[in-house]
C-alpha cells in the first residue's frame, strides 16, 4: 500500500471511530432520559398512593364525602357509621340476651344472609335500618328548628350528663379519649363531630319526648284499648309445675361426653318419654284434687323450677299455655299438660288455672334497701342507723338510690338504688305493699319495717302511687300509636340517597 493510500485509510477510521461512540452516547443518554421519566412517573404515583392512604386513614374523605343525603341535608360516612353502629349495637344485645333474631354475633354481618330471597346481609339491614332511623332524626329536627323549638332544662342536664361521662368513660380503659370515642363510634368519628350530633339527638330527643307527654286520654279510652287487648292486659294467677328432659353433655367428672348427633337425638328422645310420663303422673293426681304445692314437695327431684304460684299479667303467661288460659271458658281448677321444645333440651308444664281477672287496684314505685345480720336486733339497728344516716344528710330520693347501691343485701333490686315499681296487692310482697299502698303514702315517706322471709329488715322509700297497670299499658300504648303516627307525619316526602361513601361504613 502506498504512503498516500495508508493515511487515507487512517484517515477513514479516525473520522468514523468519534461517530460511533456519539450515537452509542446519545442512545445512552436517551435511555437514561427514558428511564428517569419513569421512574418520576413510578414516584408520582407512589406518593399519590401514599397520600391516598394517609387521607383514608385519617379519615378526612369519610368526614366530608357525602355518605347519604336525606332531603337537602348531606351527611358523611362518619355521621352514617355513627347510627349504623347504633343499629348494630341495639342487635347484638338482642342476640346476646338469647332473643332470636337470627342475627349470630360471632360472625361479620356482611357474612351473614339476613333475607334469602333477595340475598340482603345483616350489614344491607342493618345500613338500611341506621338510614331509616337517621331519616327520622333529620324530619323532627328540622320539624323543631321550624318551630324554633328550644331544649328543655331537663332535655339539658341530661346532655350534659351525657358529655361528662363521655370526657371521663376513657379513664383506665383506653389510652386516650380519642381512642375510645373511634372505638366505639366509629373510626371516622372526632370529639367535636360527635358532640354535634349529641347535641342534635338531644334536641330531637327532647322534643319528641315533649309532644309524646302532651297527648291526653279519657277513661274511655282506657276502656276501649282494654276491650280490645284484655288477654294481654289482665292478671292470671295459675300453678305451674315445670320439668325438663335434656342430654348430660358431662360427665361426673365435668369431662365431656363425646356423642354424634344421632346419639344425642335418640337419648333426649328417651329421657323425653321417661320425663312425659312423669309429667302426666303428676297431671292425674292433679285432676285428681291433689294441691299443686303438695305435689310439688312430693316430686321435688323431678322438677326443673321449684316456682309453683305464678301471678302474671296475660302478656307474660308462658306462651306454651296461652291459647289454653285465655279461652273464655277457662275456670277455677282446670288442668293441663304443655309442652315446649327449646331444641337441646324439651320442657312438660303441669298448670292449673286458678283466677283471672282485671288487676285495677292502685300501683306505687318505692325503693328498698334490704339490711342483714348476725340476729334481728343488730339487723334493725343497723337500718335505723342507715335511716339517720341519710335523714341528716340531702334526704332525697337520688342519695337514697346511692345508700341502696353501697347498702343493700337485695340481689335484685340493688344495682338499681332500690327501685321497685309497679307494686300492687295482687301481684307483689304484702311486705311491701301494706305500707307502701296505703292512702295516705306521700312522695318522701320513709319506715323501716322487719321482713322475715329475706331474714332482715327493709328500709323503703315511697316515689309515687300510680294508676292501675293495666290502665299505664293501655296509656303506654295509645301514646306510642299516636307518636308513631307523628313522627311519620312528619319525615313524609323525606327521601334518602346514598352516595360514595356509603362504602366506607363497616
Amino acid at each position: 500500500m502506498s504512503a498516500s493510500r495508508e493515511k487515507k485509510t487512517r484517515q477513514g477510521q479516525t473520522s468514523q471511530g468519534p461517530d460511533e461512540r456519539v450515537q452509542e452516547r446519545q442512545r445512552k443518554q436517551k435511555a437514561d432520559r427514558r428511564s428517569s421519566i419513569l421512574y418520576a412517573v413510578v414516584g408520582v404515583i407512589c406518593v399519590a398512593a401514599i397520600a391516598v392512604t394517609l387521607v383514608l386513614n385519617s379519615g378526612l374523605i369519610q368526614r366530608s364525602m357525602t355518605a347519604v343525603t336525606i332531603q337537602d341535608t348531606k351527611y358523611s360516612a362518619a355521621d352514617l357509621q355513627y347510627y349504623y353502629n347504633v343499629m348494630y349495637q341495639n342487635t347484638l344485645q338482642y342476640a346476646m340476651y338469647g332473643l332470636q333474631t337470627g342475627f349470630d354475633y360471632t360472625k361479620d354481618p356482611k357474612d351473614q344472609v339476613y333475607d334469602q330471597e333477595t340475598g340482603d346481609t345483616w350489614y344491607d339491614h342493618l345500613l338500611d335500618g341506621a338510614v331509616d332511623y337517621l331519616t327520622t332524626i333529620t324530619a323532627l329536627y328540622d320539624k323543631a328548628v321550624a318551630e324554633g323549638y328550644a331544649i328543655s332544662e331537663d332535655g339539658q342536664a341530661a346532655l350534659d350528663e351525657t358529655v361528662t361521662t363521655l370526657n371521663n368513660a376513657w379513664v383506665g380503659q383506653y389510652n386516650t379519649r380519642n381512642e375510645m370515642i373511634r372505638s366505639n363510634y366509629g373510626p371516622y368519628m372526632t370529639y367535636d363531630h360527635l358532640l354535634e350530633l349529641l347535641e342534635r339527638e338531644a334536641l330531637v330527643s327532647d322534643y319528641a319526648s315533649t309532644n309524646r307527654a302532651a297527648y291526653t286520654y279519657s277513661q274511655a279510652d282506657y276502656e276501649s284499648y282494654y276491650q280490645e287487648n284484655k288477654d294481654a292486659l289482665d292478671t292470671f294467677t295459675t300453678s305451674q309445675l315445670a320439668l325438663r328432659a335434656s342430654v348430660n353433655t358431662t360427665d361426673e367428672n365435668g369431662d365431656t361426653i363425646e356423642m354424634t348427633e344421632e346419639e344425642q337425638a335418640a337419648a333426649l328422645e328417651e329421657a323425653k318419654a321417661e320425663v312425659k310420663a312423669k309429667a302426666e303422673e303428676i297431671l292425674a293426681k292433679m285432676e285428681a284434687g291433689e294441691e299443686p304445692a303438695d305435689l310439688a314437695a312430693q316430686y321435688s327431684e323431678d322438677l326443673y323450677s321449684d316456682a309453683v304460684s305464678r301471678v302474671q299479667t296475660g302478656s307474660s303467661v308462658n306462651s306454651s299455655y296461652t291459647d289454653w288460659a285465655f279461652d273464655s271458658a277457662r275456670k277455677a281448677g282446670d288442668v293441663t299438660l304443655a309442652e315446649y321444645d327449646g331444641g337441646s333440651s324439651y320442657y312438660y308444664y303441669v298448670v292449673r288455672f286458678e283466677d283471672r281477672q282485671r288487676n285495677d287496684g292502685a300501683a306505687a314505685d318505692i325503693r328498698n334497701i334490704l339490711v342483714t345480720a348476725d340476729s334481728d336486733d343488730e339487723a334493725k339497728s343497723s337500718a335505723e342507723d342507715l335511716l339517720a344516716q341519710w335523714q341528716s344528710g340531702d334526704a332525697t330520693e337520688d342519695s337514697f338510690a346511692d345508700l341502696a347501691a353501697s347498702n343493700s343485701k337485695d340481689p335484685v333490686s340493688a344495682t338499681g338504688g332500690g327501685l321497685m315499681t309497679n307494686l300492687t296487692a295482687l301481684t307483689s310482697d304484702a311486705v311491701y305493699t301494706n305500707w307502701a299502698l296505703d292512702p295516705a303514702r306521700q312522695p318522701g315517706d320513709t319506715t323501716v319495717i322487719q321482713d322475715t322471709e329475706a331474714e332482715g329488715y327493709q328500709i323503703l322509700y315511697f316515689v309515687a302511687q300510680k294508676d292501675p297497670v293495666w290502665q299505664q299499658t293501655a296509656d303506654n300504648s295509645l301514646r306510642t300509636e299516636d307518636q308513631t303516627a307523628w313522627e311519620e307525619s312528619a319525615a313524609e316526602g323525606y327521601e334518602a340517597a346514598l352516595g360514595f361513601a356509603a362504602k366506607f361504613v363497616q
